[in-house]
């Protein structure tokens, strides 16, 4: 984790902290957590996403759904590596789907990938926005944006964070 988002050594005892704080209040162990951080902390630094996002999008994940850490860890990194994909230009994800509408899907409920014609959004913040809108989103809509978002594969986890934490 710390190697993935770059930190310096003297930042390991706030990540031990953040970690057993959660590890306290959710239903995901400490072990659950790091063993999903050091599958996804690199990709997700890449893709924007700050270290206490990650690891309250992991609790969450584990604690509703109860898969294993490493297919939680793995779902995220594969989401934050289709969504690199998507900002590169690529016509397809590195499990084969389709990204030819991901972008198109996300601005028809209003949600933006850019911030101009060649900049990308943190992928945080575009997170953050889907979780605000989700509820207001018909069935339809929230399937087309999990789908965008995720791909077909990692689907449920997406929706999963998505749900439960608008």
């Amino acid at each position: 984790t710390l190697n993935g988002y770059k930190m310096a050594a003297e930042d390991a005892m706030t990540v031990v902290d953040k970690i057993s704080a959660i590890d306290m209040a959710a239903a995901t162990s400490s072990e659950e957590l790091m063993v999903a951080l050091s599958r996804t902390a690199n990709s997700a630094d890449d893709a924007g996403v700050s270290f206490d996002k990650l690891l309250a999008m992991i609790a969450t994940t584990s604690s509703v759904t109860r898969k294993s850490a490493s297919t939680i860890g793995e779902s995220f990194k594969t989401i934050f590596a289709r969504m690199s994909n998507v900002a590169a230009g690529k016509d397809i994800d590195d499990e084969g789907e389709s990204l030819n509408d991901v972008e198109e899907s996300l601005n028809k409920v209003g949600i933006a990938l850019r911030t101009s014609q060649d900049e990308w959004r943190n992928f945080e913040d575009v997170i953050d926005d889907v979780a605000k809108k989700w509820k207001s989103f018909t069935s339809t809509e929230q399937s087309q944006v999990a789908t965008a978002i995720a791909g077909r594969r990692k689907l449920p986890c997406a929706r999963t964070q998505l749900k439960n934490v608008a």
